[in-house]
């Protein structure tokens, strides 16, 4: 949710008439009556959008950012350097920025867990292998039997 968004919910909610909730009389009324206003303002003011994920490209990806790209590569097609190279800046700045808020913010969450498990998680972000079992190593031993 943008901060513009939330601003305009509170505007429309703030600019509401409050007292039709008044005029009714049962509890369950007034609830799905402000149920109704609520939804009505979320409705409007903030969609639900569908949103595509491909599993190929790495969770800090945005549309925004695909549409950045997506400018860059038709820039670099038609040929205008100034308006690619603007364009390349743009998308450089904004995965940098993606990036290292995606990784704070998993880290971040990490901070008040044990320490093997903030490891473990680490890890994965990082995309290493995972430390094996002590009973996956022992199982891995070739003993002769005797």
């Amino acid at each position: 949710m943008r901060k513009i968004r939330t601003q305009e919910l509170g505007r429309y909610l703030s600019l509401l008439d409050w007292d039709i909730l008044n005029h009714v009389t049962s509890c369950e009324a007034k609830q799905q009556l402000f149920e109704d206003l609520v939804n009505t303002g979320l409705d409007i003011i903030m969609p639900l959008k569908k949103s595509q994920l491909h599993s190929n490209n790495p969770p800090w990806i945005t549309p925004e950012f695909i549409n950045l790209i997506k400018r860059r590569q038709q820039a670099l097609a038609q040929k205008h350097l100034t308006v690619y190279r603007y364009y390349r800046n743009l998308v450089n700045r904004e995965r940098k920025r993606l990036r290292s808020h995606y990784f704070s913010s998993k880290v971040g969450q990490l901070k008040n867990t044990k320490p093997s498990a903030w490891w473990h998680e680490l890890k994965k972000i990082s995309g290493m292998q995972c430390s094996t079992d002590s009973g996956s190593v022992y199982s891995q031993l070739n003993f002769d039997q005797v």
